[in-house]
């Protein structure tokens, strides 16, 4: 891919899973592109906007894949109580997986609070479904991809260009994209499959 000046591009981006998997680069070309930077061939590259994008990268990805329960990203674990108890409040302390980045369901719908890198629970094992931390591009789907390069956008275009009204603009495409990924789930499960029961995890 040779470098050039980009075009403003459309909020969306969809392509059939099966004939484009996107590596780390294309998706932050996706990203430069609407921005009106010029591509990169490595993001290891000493240019500004690959340095930019290496810095940016995982987080924005994990702050997008936790804004939405992406069925891609969805995962069951189950966590076996800790030795070290509560000192009040729970019988039992359960440690986060690392690539857990969102509880989202709880078996049975018990109560539990979730305290920095532990949930807290008055039961043996804590069996949940959550968002885990997906790092291989190849498995994330079209809404995601259009959802995470218009986030990588708006956080690039400030460092880039300097132009408050195009990441006003990018932060609207970016909610409109998370709009449509919600319609779509809808058609796919009951809206109680991803309820929230933790009085703490649902403030996040």
């Amino acid at each position: 891919m040779t470098a050039r000046g980009a075009e403003k591009s459309a909020p969306f981006i969809f392509f059939e899973k099966d004939r484009f998997m996107p590596a780390q680069v294309d998706l932050c070309n996706m990203a430069l592109s609407k921005v009106g930077e010029s591509f990169i061939r490595d993001i290891a590259e000493e240019s500004r906007p690959a340095k930019m994008c290496a810095l940016m990268f995982a987080p924005v990805r994990d702050c997008v894949l936790r804004a939405y329960p992406w069925r891609f990203a969805l995962k069951r674990w189950s966590a076996a109580a800790l030795k070290k108890k509560p000192p009040f409040g729970f019988a039992n302390a359960f440690q986060i997986p690392s690539d857990c980045l969102r509880i989202l369901r709880v078996e049975d719908n018990i109560e539990y609070a979730r305290e920095g890198d532990c949930v807290l629970a008055d039961v043996p094992a804590f069996n949940f479904v959550g968002i885990s931390r997906v790092e291989d591009p190849g498995k994330f789907d079209s809404l995601f991809v259009s959802a995470f390069t218009t986030k990588l956008a708006a956080e690039l275009v400030m460092s880039l260009t300097s132009m408050p009204a195009l990441k006003a603009q990018l932060d609207r495409e970016y909610e409109a994209v998370l709009t449509e990924a919600r319609r779509a789930s809808a058609k796919e499960a009951s809206p109680e499959t991803f309820a929230v029961k933790g009085w703490l995890e649902a403030r996040f």
